[in-house]
């Protein structure tokens, strides 16, 4: 199972201007993310979130032979 990390950060500019090629200032932060990526039987992708308190927040199911679409 693999798994990814990202550091957080402290973004010190905005960041849909960044996002549009503004230059930003940004400070690291211990807090980040992780994915773990599990095989599952079946054509369904299973995405959990869980808070730094390890409470699920939010889970979805896609199927990726489908349109899909989300909203919180």
């Amino acid at each position: 199972m693999p798994t990814f990390r990202s550091n957080g950060k402290i973004l010190l500019t905005g960041e849909y201007t960044v996002l549009d090629g503004a230059r930003a200032l940004a400070l690291p932060t211990i807090p980040g993310q992780s994915i773990n990526i599990e095989e599952t039987e079946g054509s369904l992708w299973i995405w959990k979130s869980y808070n730094e308190s390890e409470i699920l927040w939010f889970e979805a199911q896609f199927d990726p032979s489908k349109n899909f679409h989300f909203s919180l």
